[in-house]
């Protein structure tokens, strides 16, 4: 045999012949995947296989729902819903094309600043059940909700209508709770001043 002639090497052999796996070692390989030599450990295909994400360009979300996607966009706002003693929800709000999608982060605050709004971020991750922003085209969800929030707290509510503007932090707090930190603080700040007047 020349020295440019090399023979094929024997996959048959124990793993043992690598390094760094010694015979502790085979052996977890051998109950956990049941392979005990080289061609086996070459053959071992992951246990589980996650297909690419599907690019998100405006598809209706329904169809999306409980799937691995990607979506590419500009933040246009970031915000922190506090639930509580150590609970929170930073909430990354993102424009693709001319639809609005929220990224929620739990217990994930200390990351604010990594987002600035006008930016462009990608995200992938599974869409969720509750996904999106209620915005102007959902008022009529948003209207429900301060509605709702309003019989609920009969003594803020009045002293609220009667001129008591601290307490819209009380009330931007409900609306969020009560969305679960989707609903766009503008469009609620402004509902919120216009049901005031009219709703009770």
């Amino acid at each position: 045999m020349t020295s440019q002639q090399q023979s094929a090497p024997d996959l048959s052999q124990p793993l043992t012949v690598l390094a760094g796996i010694g015979a502790v070692k085979a052996e977890k390989y051998k109950i956990a995947f049941g392979i005990s030599d080289i061609e086996g450990l070459l053959r071992l295909l992951p246990r589980r296989y996650q297909p690419p994400a599907i690019i998100f360009k405006g598809q209706a979300l329904p169809e999306l729902t409980g799937k691995l996607i990607k979506i590419i966009g500009e933040i246009y706002s970031v915000s922190i819903f506090r639930m509580g003693y150590k609970r929170n929800v930073l909430n990354v709000r993102i424009k693709v094309g001319d639809r609005k999608l929220c990224v929620g982060f739990f217990n994930q605050a200390f990351r604010v600043k990594q987002f600035v709004e006008g930016e462009e971020i990608a995200f992938e991750g599974v869409l969720a059940e509750k996904n999106g922003w209620l915005s102007k085209n959902d008022s009529n969800e948003l209207e429900s909700i301060i509605i709702s929030i309003f019989k609920e707290n009969p003594d803020e509510t009045t002293r609220f209508k009667n001129g008591e503007k601290k307490l819209t932090g009380f009330f931007m707090g409900k609306i969020m709770k009560a969305s679960k930190g989707i609903a766009d603080p503008k469009t609620s700040s402004k509902l919120l001043n216009q049901l005031i007047n009219n709703e009770i």
